[in-house]
């Protein structure tokens, strides 16, 4: 069976690992999977965000909201940017919160939309993030800070 390091790493990766005899050994920095802004949900959320190996940044957002309507493809095309060092996720506080018996807003001080909140190899990093509607310059610095820390 091939190890979760053959599943996730880049071909240049591999080769590299198989020509020095190092393919069962994942790299310092795993890589990150890029399958753009993610939806993510109750069911999914801890799997996705939580027990994984590498930065993520989840925007916590509301359908009717504008300031999140207007943020969005700022969000997309940054996270576009940061494909491979960050993983971008998307939660819809309004649909999967109200079910949640352990509210996802509570857990992580989302008392506002849109609020964008970080978490390195599975942790939250609760001083990092930010709440409302920014422009790019500031998610894109933002960004790069957690791929920094995280490492």
């Amino acid at each position: 069976m091939a190890s979760k390091f053959l599943k996730t790493a880049s071909i240049a990766t591999l080769l590299t690992a198989i020509s020095c005899g190092t393919a069962d050994t994942p790299p310092e920095h795993p890589a990150v999977p890029y399958n753009g802004v993610e939806v993510l949900t109750n069911q999914d959320f801890d799997e996705r965000v939580l027990e994984v190996n590498y930065p993520v940044v989840v925007d916590f957002w509301r359908e009717r909201c504008s300031a999140c309507t207007m943020v969005k493809p700022v969000f997309e095309k940054v996270c576009e940017e940061f494909a491979g060092k960050v993983a971008c996720g998307s939660y819809d506080i309004w649909q999967d919160d109200r079910d949640d018996p352990e509210r996802m807003s509570i857990r992580y001080g989302v008392r506002a939309v849109p609020a964008f909140r970080f978490f390195c190899r599975g942790e939250y990093d609760e001083p990092r993030g930010f709440t409302g509607s920014v422009n790019e310059e500031i998610m894109r610095q933002q960004l790069q800070e957690l791929v920094d820390s995280c490492r």
